[in-house]
């Protein structure tokens, strides 16, 4: 009897042991803590990635920390701090800044086990951007390409017809000079100014920044490049001057159609929509066969500091996985990176011109090229020195070569290579 009782207590024991622990585990649940940019719209969606995260994952709790602009800067100064979080969304440029101050942790080996699934599922193109010095340190979960949108009632009114695929940029230079009327109070210009600029459209033009880890912007097909971007605004006029003071961005300028078209990447299609804008979109012009449009790709890394590496990287897995794409697609922001989207894309039901926006940045990924970057130096300081030579050059010295100006810049981002 004795016997039996020491029995029954020994079970009842374990199970309240059992009970304990359980309810130990429930309260305390793995935290990861995820930074990330975005708007309103696009804070929702990761909201809404994190709880179903947090569904598949019942011992985790995600601590999102949304973080305004400038949203790297921060980031930096948290990891200085010994503060980083265990998770953070980055772009290319961006990201190997971050690879080259060892901040990030190599998931190297995790990816390299799902390899099949990412070559089935992913772009080869889009999944190879995180990767440094030969190894894994990010997964994308969104891209865009610079592409060309335009306003169709603008092109309607003056009976011109819409762009096409493999146009050039003569062709585009002649529309857009149709389009411009500077001539009226309220001036109206073939394209607004952004993406008129060294860093966006020199792939386009096959012009390299760098070769051998030195600054070439001083060759002359850069030179050439370079004065057609002083043309289109001093010789053919189609848009408005880069440095004379204006009250509106390009982008409320094509708002307001005081500009037809606009060069941009597919995160302004989804505003274009609740302005009610009958709009489409094109390809680049191409100068030749081997031009390219400008890639830019957003993804999350983890921290060399975190305490889980693993349960990080099956955030960033989960982040890529079709039904959380749906969620980015569904938004109509940036481009997607699993392939079953762009597969399945005529099942969905969106609109016409968001299933062109689309089935353009898909096309354009095919010829695109991420930005081209220097270990330890950042495109923010890149494009403060073009912008500031070339605001010299104009306002100071109006007649200064353009192959002056390049000399320039090549000359104070190699001085700038060699102070890092």
């Amino acid at each position: 009897m004795k016997k039996k009782i020491k029995i029954i207590f020994s079970i009842m024991l374990t199970i309240l042991v059992i009970t304990n622990c359980s309810q130990n585990n429930k309260g305390n649940k793995i935290k990861i803590k995820v930074a990330y940019w975005g708007n309103i719209q696009e804070r929702k969606i990761k909201q809404k990635l994190i709880r179903m995260f947090e569904k598949t994952h019942p011992n985790v709790k995600i601590i999102a920390e949304p973080t305004d602009w400038p949203y790297f800067q921060k980031i930096l100064t948290i990891i200085a701090g010994n503060n980083a979080p265990d998770i953070f969304l980055v772009d290319d440029g961006f990201f190997r800044e971050f690879a080259s101050r060892n901040s990030l942790l190599s998931i190297d080996d995790y990816v390299k086990k799902d390899m099949d699934y990412y070559n089935k599922n992913m772009f080869s193109k889009v999944i190879n951007t995180f990767k440094y010095n030969g190894k894994f340190y990010g997964l994308p979960n969104q891209f865009f390409t610079e592409v060309i949108y335009y306003n169709k009632e603008m092109f309607n009114n003056k009976g011109i017809s819409y762009p096409e695929k493999n146009w050039k940029w003569n062709n585009a230079i002649k529309i857009a000079q149709k389009l411009t009327d500077i001539k009226q109070l309220n001036k109206v210009y073939g394209f607004a100014s952004s993406g008129f600029n060294i860093s966006t459209l020199n792939k386009n033009f096959e012009i390299n920044f760098y070769k051998n880890g030195k600054c070439v912007l001083n060759t002359p097909s850069a030179i050439n490049f370079a004065q057609f971007l002083i043309d289109v605004s001093d010789k053919y006029k189609i848009i408005p001057n880069f440095f004379n003071s204006q009250s509106d961005s390009p982008l409320q300028m094509f708002w307001s159609q005081r500009a037809a078209m606009i060069i941009t990447g597919q995160y302004i299609a989804a505003e274009m929509i609740s302005k009610n804008i009958n709009w489409g979109v094109i390809n680049l012009p191409i100068v030749n066969k081997l031009s390219k449009t400008r890639l830019t790709v957003h993804g999350f890394v983890i921290s060399s500091k975190t305490k889980y590496p693993k349960i990080s990287y099956e955030f960033l897995k989960f982040a890529a996985e079709y039904n959380s794409q749906k969620l980015f697609f569904n938004l109509g922001i940036n481009v997607p990176v699993n392939k079953k989207i762009f597969n399945n894309l005529k099942t969905f039901k969106i609109r016409k011109d968001m299933f062109e926006n689309f089935s353009v940045a898909f096309d354009s990924l095919v010829h695109s090229s991420l930005r081209e970057v220097i270990q330890g130096i950042t495109t923010s300081q890149v494009n403060k020195i073009i912008s500031e030579e070339f605001e010299k050059s104009y306002k100071d010295t109006k007649n200064q070569p353009i192959a002056v100006t390049m000399k320039k810049i090549t000359k104070r981002i190699n001085k700038l290579i060699s102070e890092k």
